[in-house]
């Protein structure tokens, strides 16, 4: 698992259409984390 993460890493410092890609995918994802916690404070969930 390893080997194959520094290898997509790899590929990842080669291709910046990729890199920029796998970025902005982190950075939505945080994004929606963020709104499903608001959302469910405001809902008494947690």
């Amino acid at each position: 698992m390893m080997s194959r993460m520094q290898s997509l890493s790899t590929m990842l410092a080669t291709k910046p259409l990729a890199a920029k890609f796998m970025q902005t995918e982190a950075a939505f994802s945080v994004m929606m984390n963020d709104v499903f916690r608001i959302i469910g404070e405001a809902v008494g969930l947690q």
